[in-house]
């Protein structure tokens, strides 16, 4: 590799020699203008060198260079170039070098220059076009008419023909190629592109967790100041009976003194009498029978109440009601500072930018404010994300009631009625393990399969209810849904001893049950339903883990299709599953880690939630009133997104 390296130096040194003589020997030039000229030369040679893996030879006696390529590689990006018109544009960059061209008292116009056997420059005695003439993209200098743009200035980003070159806006500045700098500028302008998108998106989830978080504190700190007030209710009363039974007490005792002095007063006064109508010594007697109980003239000795008031500051307030501490709001002279974003996640080449037009996607998630990307060939769906909040355990199952509120289950079995803000409303028991053990039907009632692996309905009002229903033997139920047709009951099971899984349909109307195929073409159809679902035209779709499909029938159990996933070459670890109102049937996936959309029929259409904006791997999903709930599996977290369709199915 060095004596490699030493040849290819030995042989630029003789091209620049060789240059050096014929310039010298075609014409005398000042200094300066000589070095520039063999720099320009110098270049060229390095150009071709590192860009095609080429050595450039000069034939002696004349300025004919030859170009000897060291691989096939560079040679066939030297043909693809040739036929570009790049390698015309650098030798003509080079030889119309006006120092150049004035050394020899030439103008461009006087000058003929073939590449191959071709002529580059117009002859003023031919009408023949040049091979830059027959380009349909050739655009002549604003500033110089008579010359066209050859290359582009790197430090004033902007076209430049010869005479520009020389000009003293562009003198001494690096030129590159026209077609590379416009390639490389609009990959820089696609990558300034993603990354507002990233930041604006960045700020729309931050905005909206500022919500929820603002929201949670008001709420946390309205239930503290009902429960204050509560309390402080509680003393009030308590307080107030207190007094009310020390005044009756004291009443009462009260009363009895004053009963019983006054029926020593009528004592006193019957005896009063009966002396005055007796003797002396007689009433002397009667009088000294009957004790003066001086006691009873006593005052009652009662403590004086009293009411101490604490000299209440709003610092103890605040100790009793609890600190807010809000943090500094931080100010930059920009405005806004946006997170600093690793190039490395963005889209580097412009041609990625094709690839992705060419893929028929739905439109991916977009925040509020932030225009969707319009794509053609399919249905569009627009995402916005509405709402999230956190979870304390990753869900397995989401089942909406409503637009704002659903029944959400982890893999532990924990299953409560949440908001969009993620308060529980109400708790109870289910499966543990990742499988859609819940449902709601039509009117709003839980059915769900508790730990015991009984099917239960919960009704609005929060009454349980065993629905009875008993299936084969050896057959455990693991997932369950209710039809919004006809409230029938489709209920998900496998067993452990045979390995075989299937699904049971349980008429509302007629309590019959039926059941699907179990074989086709004998194959088993399926091994673990995790989840079950209906579509608009009445298909049953399975998600069955253990055979990587989802297994869809007819309303009978036919055997429709089998769907594994695209591209089929990533794998397929589907997970939760539901349909919207067009029939198209949505499916969390692992593998890809989106959410795949496929039609009735079961081709793909379009990949949705793409990393999601940083947030990995959505692993349940379920979709009502045009709002879409997402469980995200990397950290515990419910997206909560409103669906917008375009006007025409």
């Amino acid at each position: 590799m060095e004596n490699r390296e030493e040849i290819e130096n030995i042989h630029l040194q003789n091209v620049l020699q060789g240059l050096k003589e014929k310039i010298s020997k075609y014409a005398s030039l000042q200094e300066e203008k000589g070095i520039q000229i063999l720099a320009r030369f110098m270049k060229f040679a390095l150009e071709i060198k590192k860009t095609y893996n080429a050595i450039v030879e000069s034939s002696k006696g004349s300025l004919i260079l030859t170009f000897t390529f060291s691989s096939k590689k560079g040679y066939d990006l030297y043909k693809e170039d040739l036929e570009r018109g790049i390698i015309g544009q650098k030798i003509l960059q080079l030889v119309l070098y006006p120092p150049y061209l004035a050394s020899f008292d030439l103008q461009a116009e006087d000058l003929v220059v073939c590449l191959n056997g071709q002529k580059l420059t117009q002859d003023s005695g031919d009408n023949d076009e040049s091979i830059h003439n027959k380009s349909p993209n050739r655009e002549a200098c604003a500033d110089h008419p008579d010359h066209y743009y050859m290359m582009a200035c790197q430090q004033c980003q902007l076209p430049v023909c010869v005479q520009c070159m020389e000009s003293s806006e562009h003198k001494d500045h690096d030129l590159n190629d026209l077609g590379a700098s416009l390639r490389k500028r609009i990959a820089e302008d696609y990558k300034n592109i993603q990354q507002g998108i990233r930041s604006q998106n960045q700020l729309w989830l931050e905005k909206k967790r500022l919500a929820l978080e603002v929201k949670e504190i008001q709420s946390r700190m309205t239930a503290k100041y009902h429960a204050l007030k509560q309390l402080l209710e509680e003393v009030f009363q308590q307080h107030l009976n207190d007094i009310e039974r020390f005044q009756e007490s004291q009443s009462d005792i009260i009363g009895k003194k004053i009963n019983d002095t006054d029926q020593y007063i009528s004592l006193l006064m019957k005896n009063f009498k009966e002396i005055s109508e007796s003797l002396p010594a007689k009433a002397l007697i009667q009088l000294k029978s009957c004790s003066l109980k001086k006691d009873l003239f006593q005052p009652s000795e009662i403590d004086n109440l009293k009411f101490d008031e604490n000299d209440t500051k709003l610092s103890d307030i605040n100790d009793l009601f609890g600190i807010l501490n809000i943090p500094k709001i931080p100010r930059s002279e920009s405005g806004i500072e946006l997170d600093k974003i690793d190039d490395s996640e963005l889209v580097d080449e412009v041609s990625n930018v094709e690839e992705v037009k060419d893929m028929k996607l739905a439109i991916i998630e977009v925040p509020p404010g932030v225009s969707n990307f319009e794509y053609t060939g399919q249905q569009q769906i627009k995402l916005t994300l509405a709402t999230s909040f956190s979870l304390s355990r990753t869900a397995s199952h989401v089942s909406p009631v409503s637009s704002n509120r659903a029944w959400v289950s982890d893999f532990y079995g924990d299953l409560y009625l949440s908001d969009d803000i993620g308060y529980k409303h109400y708790q109870l028991k289910t499966l543990s393990g990742g499988s859609g053990s819940h449902t709601v039907t039509k009117e709003g009632e839980l059915i769900f399969i508790n730990p015991d692996k009984e099917i239960m309905k919960i009704s609005k009002d929060f009454e349980k209810e065993d629905l009875n229903i008993r299936l084969p033997y050896s057959m455990i139920p693991s997932c369950v849904y209710s039809s919004h047709f006809n409230a029938d009951l489709l209920i998900g099971m496998w067993s452990k001893i045979s390995g075989m899984g299937t699904w049971l349909r349980i008429s509302e109307t007629s309590k019959e049950e039926s059941y699907p195929l179990q074989y086709y073409e004998d194959k088993l159809l399926y091994e673990y339903p995790q989840y079950i679902t209906e579509n608009n035209n009445h298909d049953v779709i399975v998600c069955d883990s253990s055979k990587e499909a989802l297994v869809v029938t007819n309303f009978w159990g036919d055997l429709r299709f089998c769907y594994k996933g695209h591209p089929k070459k990533l794998g397929f670890e589907p997970n939760g599953i539901c349909t919207d109102s067009w029939a198209h049937i949505l499916v969390s996936d692992l593998a890809s880690n989106s959410v795949q959309v496929i039609d009735k029929n079961g081709h793909f259409l379009f990949p949705l939630l793409i990393s999601s904006y940083g947030f990995e791997r959505p692993f349940c999903l379920n979709l009502t009133q045009d709002t879409l709930w997402v469980g995200i599996q990397s950290y515990p977290l419910m997206l909560v997104y409103d669906v917008q369709y375009d006007d025409q199915k």
